[in-house]
Order: C-alpha cells, then structure tokens, then sequence
C-alpha cells in the first residue's frame, strides 16, 4: 500500500477533537465539539456572557465557578477561533485559530467584557494575537478594572493543566485552537518585553514567588 498524498481540500475540512477525526463538517459541529471540550476541560459553566452586538464572529464569554479540582474562576472566550486571524503565512496553522482565557479570584463581569473587546481586535484589525504578545489597555493606557498600575496585557501560554494542551484537543479545518492567557501587567513591564524580549518578562514574573496566577486585584509593578 502506497503512502497517501497530502490533500488540503480534505484537511481543511477536517474537525478534530479529543483525537477523533469528522470530515466534511459544518461549524455547528465545530461550537458544539469546542463547548464539549471545554467541558471535559474547565467543568460545568455557570454563566454565558453572550456577545450582544452583531459582529462576526460571534463571541460569547463562558464563565467557570470554582471547584475542589480548579479552586478559581476561569473565564474563556468561545467564538474567536471560527475564523483564522491574518497570522503570518510562513508560521503556518498553529498561530491560526485561538481562545482567550482569564483566571480570577472573582466572577467579577468586566473580565469577561474585557476578553470579548480583546478577542475582536484580531478580526477586526486584521491581525493576530499569540504567545508573547503584549497589548496596551488603549491608547494612551488606562488601568485595567480599576488597578493602579496594571494597564498592559501580556498573553502566555496557561500554567494549568490541562488547560495548555487544548490545541491536541480541538482543532478546525485542520488547525488546532490554542488557549491565551490574559495576564494583567504595567506599562514598565510592558516595555522590558520590547526591549528585552519575552523571556526577560517571563524570568521577572517567574523571579516573584508570591506573582498570582489567579487575578485577585491590583499589585505593584515588578519594573
């Protein structure tokens, strides 16, 4: 038996999730497999932020109440990976499709109104947002739910597990949906990334033993 050629047509048409294959799907199918895999994920929702204005794609928020396993609320986006964002062509599928994700103390609704502003802006911009990128809370920036120094989001991949292997879950015409987590950081912390680079934030942020990854309010900038 010969080794089968690549097709694309066949590929971008394909829907995987939890390792299961469905060719020729519809998106429908693709909402209903991701709200399944976060399921199987994060646990039962407690409430749908849905996207009240008429934009496309449409973006809901879920929200995530604490349990004995995941002693936080998480809050993840559900709609910006229906279509791919304008990633560069030679980085190819992985930096495709994504979700947006928030761990916090509270269930407090502005963070899940700030994920679904943040989730547009690719779609909108045509551009594409992945880990290591930075974004200011506006221009110029403004501090983020009422913070003092936090006005700047830093976007990782998730500490958690299994949280940061949602891309070998889900995927959509052959391109997996990846997680971004959302980390509230300063202006001057925002900038050490620009002029030295990711790994110089992350090795600040990880040089803080007591750096929450769980949101719960305001802290002092580390730069």
């Amino acid at each position: 038996m010969g080794v089968r050629e690549h097709q694309p047509e066949e590929t971008e048409s394909l829907l995987k999730v939890g390792g299961i294959a469905k060719r020729r799907p519809r998106l429908l199918d693709f909402v209903e497999a991701r709200e399944w895999v976060y399921g199987a994920v994060f646990g039962d929702y407690d409430y749908v932020y849905p996207e009240r204005a008429a934009l496309t794609p449409r973006i809901d928020v879920y929200r995530f109440p604490p349990t004995a396993r995941r002693p936080f609320f998480t809050f993840v986006t559900a709609g910006m990976s229906d279509l791919p964002m304008h990633s560069p062509a030679e980085l190819g599928a992985d930096c495709r499709r994504v979700e947006l994700l928030f761990y916090a103390a509270e269930g407090r609704p502005e963070y899940a109104g700030l994920l679904g502003h943040l989730a547009h802006l690719p779609h909108e911009n045509a551009t594409w947002l992945h880990w290591g990128h930075t974004k200011a809370n506006g221009s110029p920036p403004e501090p983020v739910f009422g913070s003092g120094a936090l006005d700047c989001l830093f976007f990782m991949p998730s500490v958690v597990q299994p949280d940061a292997r949602l891309g070998e879950e889900l995927s959509w015409r052959g391109e997996p949906v990846h997680l971004l987590w959302c980390v509230p950081i300063s202006t001057a912390e925002c900038n050490l990334k620009h002029e030295r680079g990711v790994l110089a934030l992350c090795e600040v942020l990880r040089a803080r033993s007591q750096h929450p990854f769980i949101y719960a309010g305001d802290r002092a900038s580390y730069v």
